[in-house]
This record gives C-alpha cells, sequence and structure tokens, in this order.
C-alpha cells in the first residue's frame, strides 16, 4: 500500500526500511541537479552517512560545483537518495525538508495514515466489458502481494467466431 505525493515522494505506512516517505526517481534525479538543495542535504553529516558518502569526498563536493556535480550525478546516488526515509530525516533536521521542497506539514499527516486507514480511502474501480451475449461477472476479488486476483465467471457467453 503507498501513497505517491506526486513526481516527489512515495509514502508507505510501517516500520520496516523500505516504507516511509521516499523521494522518487525523478526527485532524486532533480535533487542531484540542483546545487542548492545538494548542498543542503551534504551539510548534515547524518545523511551524509546514510549515503554512504565519504566525509574526504563531501567536503570537496561543498568547496567545488564540478565536484559536487560529479559526486551527484552517478546513478550510485540518485538510488541512494531515494532510500533516505524523508521522515527520520526532517525528525532529525526538520529546517531539511523544506529546502528539498517538500512542506514540512506533510510530517504532521502522513505518521496517521495507516494501512487500515489508506485502505478506506483508496477505491478500485474497473468495468467489465459487455459481450454481445450473455452474462459476465465477478467473483471473488483478493488483493495479494502479486497483484489483484479475479475470478470471472460468465455464461451464454459465445466463444470464437
Amino acid at each position: 500500500m503507498q501513497l505517491d505525493i506526486g513526481d516527489l515522494a512515495t509514502y508507505r505506512p510501517g516500520p520496516r526500511s523500505t516504507e516511509g516517505l521516499h523521494l522518487t526517481r525523478r526527485s532524486a534525479a532533480r535533487l542531484a541537479h540542483e546545487k542548492r538543495q545538494a548542498k543542503a542535504l551534504f551539510s548534515v553529516p547524518a545523511v551524509i552517512r546514510r549515503l554512504g558518502v565519504p566525509d574526504s569526498v563531501v567536503r570537496e563536493a561543498l568547496r567545488s560545483d564540478d565536484e559536487l556535480a560529479r559526486v551527484t550525478g552517478t546513478p550510485r546516488f540518485v538510488h541512494r537518495a531515494m532510500r533516505l526515509n524523508l521522515i527520520d530525516l526532517a525528525l532529525e533536521h526538520p529546517a531539511l525538508l523544506k529546502r528539498l521542497g517538500l512542506d514540512p506539514a506533510l510530517l504532521n499527516e502522513l505518521p496517521r495514515l495507516t494501512r487500515p486507514v489508506l485502505a478506506d480511502r483508496l477505491s478500485l474501480g474497473f468495468r467489465l466489458p459487455k459481450p454481445q451475449r450473455g452474462e459476465l461477472r465477478l467473483r471473488d476479488v483478493r488483493v495479494q502481494k502479486d497483484g489483484i486476483r479475479v475470478r470471472i465467471e460468465g455464461s451464454g457467453l459465445a466463444v470464437g467466431r
């Protein structure tokens, strides 16, 4: 269960490291090209540790725009930036979230969105094709790890030509 916040971030409720508020690939790539945001991220030692960037590289990147572009321009940086849980990050450094372009008020609301709350607010809608003859019915709709499973029953349907 996840909630997409535009193309900026994705929120998945729960305690695991894959859950929480994470940048999308597109916003992580944008972050890599925004010098001001990248420097804001690099100025927080806790973030740098989570990104796995050595201190010496960070110091050089903060001094040189060319070095900053080199470090943030790698696919590895984008991948690591997407793995940062922004809720944890913002709790430790509230001003950083605003610098990254996220409204700090978001932090107050997201933890309230548990899986059951999200499930109650979301709906699934689709329409079965109308057969030329006969009836078509849905039976046993289930959400599973690998997708949504639906059993379809029909009667009096024309099969083939």
